[in-house]
């Protein structure tokens, strides 16, 4: 092989590998955190907007958002798992702990009227959040263990104030929100060590 061919071969291979590597920006599970924080702040907002006597519309809005952060969760999975080499690392811990973590709440949400009454489902949210972020948090994102740990507090915080929809649904806001756009908003990939 000469170097006219060797040339053409790494030109080759080089045209291969770009298309192979998904853009920096792609990271599908930090925008699952966007809208999940949002459906989730919208639904105890909206629950506590609904006891002051204001209408269910907020709660039929957080209900909404929140299947579709269901279906774009199933959706990224099943796009994740045949692009399992493009996806970040960061990106697949994100997701496989979101998908632990929400199956597990929406199957406590069944148990609302019975086993969680009152606000304890909407702490039950918060606390499944908060395990998320400081699990991403103990693997070294200094924002996540933050956020873990904010929206952890927002339970105890919401257990002494005479409106604890609005203190859940502020946990949720500054855990999960905040940090899923700082997240988006990385020019940098960000690897979660392990």
């Amino acid at each position: 092989m000469d170097a006219r061919e060797a040339r053409e071969q790494l030109e080759m291979v080089d045209r291969i590998l770009s298309r192979a590597e998904p853009p920096k920006s792609y990271r599908p599970w930090t925008w699952a955190l966007i809208v999940i924080g949002l459906a989730a702040a919208l639904l105890e907002a909206g629950s506590q907007f609904s006891r002051d006597g204001h209408g269910n519309v907020v709660i039929v809005a957080g209900a909404g958002l929140m299947a579709a952060a269901y279906v774009y969760m199933i959706w990224v999975a099943a796009i994740s798992k045949r692009s399992a080499g493009r996806l970040p690392a960061g990106e697949a811990r994100i997701g496989k702990a979101s998908s632990a973590v929400w199956t597990a709440i929406f199957i406590a949400f069944w148990a609302q009227p019975h086993v969680f009454s009152d606000w304890a489902l909407g702490a039950i949210w918060n606390v499944g959040g908060a395990i998320q972020m400081l699990m991403f948090g103990y693997f070294g994102d200094r924002r996540a263990l933050i956020a873990g740990l904010l929206i952890a507090l927002s339970i105890p915080a919401a257990n002494y104030s005479p409106q604890p929809g609005y203190v859940l649904a502020g946990g949720f806001i500054l855990g999960y929100v905040v940090p899923g756009i700082l997240m988006a908003l990385d020019k940098d990939e960000q690897e979660v060590r392990g």
